[in-house]
């Protein structure tokens, strides 16, 4: 229907009032935080009944859950509530994604001067060692690291940490590629004595890649109406043609939520295994998959996610060459079996299998699909195939 149709039918999406009592009402419920339909930056009932759907998948309250318009905008406005400047000491990941690293680098320490520190999320020791050397205001790590080494965080081992500690950092906890599915973290974190902040990016398995939003939680009510407020105050909130896109695709029940991401882990996790025999066949690039036996954090990827740690993984070359990456993808997609079943793109979660690649470094990512096991067969061989042509 044409916008202007919806105008001369009084059609909106901003609803008026019938009585003074009415409105009072409203904004009464929109200064305790309750869902109302008023303007759509205030949030609207729409807004509020996606947030206890994702609630639902993520196995928490509705009302415990914020969504935004990014998944960016969910980690910034996480960050951002503990008040980072040149008296705060935050930790961050070695390897992370590309745009929460140049936020922690760019804005933080460089604009404000706040003090940051990278660690090794795979290595426990590190952890700890870090935390207690360091001091920090403010933890931000991703639970399975979107990024070459794909390191592992032990959470257990770091709440056990954080626990001992007089002064208590917040804990801010990505956890969009292990999703709710392999770690639910949102329902473990409800317990604990201090404050710990979960974001997602619900673009890939929550919109299944037909919009982009954000996604955080938290075990702390002060915090969540920080979240709220500051969402509020900024306009960052899920805005209304994502709630309505979201509600269209996003998956029913948390069995069909989960049913689905199993099979794409386990479908990563053969891709991963197929091109990792070829890897120590030809000695030419390297794989990494936490449930790989090459990985570091092996054992501790098979004990938390037994169907595959990652919708992703990503094969290195040992040639370290700037083109490789291009190399591979091409010995990839000369395969027409990989044409035919793949595609080249950006994201995971998609229902076909993905290769792509980075101009900053030599290595390829591959998110796998839906692909049946009679496909995978086939699709497996395929990935082998091209690899060996690789040079």
């Amino acid at each position: 229907m044409a916008v202007a149709t919806f105008i001369e039918r009084g059609i909106s999406g901003v609803p008026p009032f019938s009585s003074i009592e009415a409105a009072r009402c409203a904004l009464e419920a929109k200064r305790t935080g309750k869902p109302e339909n008023l303007y759509f930056r205030d949030g609207t009932l729409a807004l509020a009944r996606l947030e206890a759907h994702v609630g639902t998948l993520m196995g928490v309250e509705g009302k415990d859950v914020v969504l935004y318009n990014t998944g960016m905008s969910a980690v910034v406005d996480a960050l951002e509530i503990a008040g980072p400047s040149r008296d705060t000491v935050t930790l961050y990941p070695e390897q992370f994604y590309s745009q929460i690293g140049r936020y922690v680098e760019n804005v933080l320490r460089d604009q404000r001067g706040a003090r940051v520190a990278m660690v090794d999320t795979g290595s426990p020791t590190s952890v700890s060692s870090a935390i207690r050397r360091m001091n920090p205001d403010i933890v931000f790590f991703e639970t399975v690291t979107n990024g070459q080494d794909m390191p592992v965080l032990d959470t257990e081992e770091l709440f056990a940490e954080v626990a001992a500690l007089e002064k208590k950092p917040l804990i801010i906890l990505d956890n969009t590629l292990a999703t709710p599915t392999g770690l639910p973290l949102a329902k473990r974190i409800k317990d604990l004595p201090f404050p710990v902040i979960v974001v997602e990016s619900g673009t890939k398995f929550y919109a299944l890649n037909q919009d982009i939003f954000g996604i955080a939680t938290t075990n702390n009510q002060d915090i969540l109406a920080k979240l709220r407020g500051r969402r509020q105050m900024i306009g960052s909130l899920t805005p209304p043609s994502t709630v309505r896109t979201v509600e269209q695709v996003i998956l029913p029940t948390k069995e069909e939520f989960d049913r689905r991401n199993k099979v794409i882990f386990r479908n990563t996790l053969a891709l991963a295994k197929a091109c990792a025999e070829v890897g120590e066949e030809t000695g030419k690039f390297a794989v990494f998959h936490p449930n790989l036996p090459s990985h570091p954090n092996f054992k501790l990827a098979q004990r938390l996610f037994p169907d595959g740690a990652s919708p992703v993984f990503y094969i290195q070359s040992m040639g370290f060459n700037d083109e490789d990456q291009y190399a591979m993808a091409q010995a990839l997609w000369d395969n027409p079996t990989v044409r035919e079943l793949c595609e080249l793109g950006q994201s995971f979660g998609f229902p076909k299998t993905r290769i792509w690649f980075d101009p900053s470094y030599s290595a390829v990512r591959v998110s796998g699909g839906l692909e049946t096991p009679e496909q995978m067969e086939i699709l497996t061989t395929a990935f082998k195939e091209g690899l060996r042509k690789f040079q």
